[in-house]
């Protein structure tokens, strides 16, 4: 580990300071700044590196790859187009840690990006047709039987009545 003030188990959602290395280019973004590890807490404790992605606190247009978290004391951007696997030896200072409801955020923006929320075009549609008639037939059945447990819970009520309140 390093002598960065870097807690020895880093976790999912930490925020940490990357120190400076290397040259970006074009539109990379460069180290230097805060990120959040979004590497899985396995990996974590086992490897030598974690995944993160950068934060900045420029205004920038909205994007589905982007998330806002405010974790750090200010409102900062998650840039997650921008995955970056780094030594654990670049870890600076410790900043805080992502609320769950960011990290959320942050892994729909990921998925996104990453393209992981696009629908599977390896299923085959015969086998999807038919699952969706499987569906309907199941949610046939389901209000079938709510209203067959309508009809008795009615019946029950009415005989309940007809005894407490018999009509003459």
């Amino acid at each position: 580990m390093n002598d960065h003030n870097t807690p020895y188990n880093v976790q999912r959602g930490d925020i940490f300071y990357i120190v400076k290395f290397g040259e970006q280019t074009g539109s990379e973004q460069a180290s230097g700044r805060p990120a959040v590890v979004v590497s899985n807490d396995k990996n974590n404790e086992h490897c030598d590196t974690v995944e993160i992605v950068y934060l900045t606190t420029r205004p920038k247009k909205y994007i589905p790859t982007h998330a806002t978290i405010n974790s750090t004391g200010q409102m900062s951007t998650v840039l997650c187009e921008q995955v970056t696997t780094i030594s654990k030896d670049r870890l600076g200072n410790y900043i805080g840690q992502c609320t769950d409801e960011e990290m959320q955020d942050i892994g729909n923006a990921i998925r996104i990006s990453l393209g992981l929320d696009e629908p599977d075009e390896s299923v085959d549609p015969d086998e999807e047709a038919q699952e969706e008639e499987d569906d309907s037939e199941a949610e046939d059945r389901t209000a079938e039987q709510f209203r067959a447990e309508r009809d008795i819970y009615k019946t029950l009520y009415e005989q309940l009545l007809n005894r407490i309140v018999p009509l003459n």
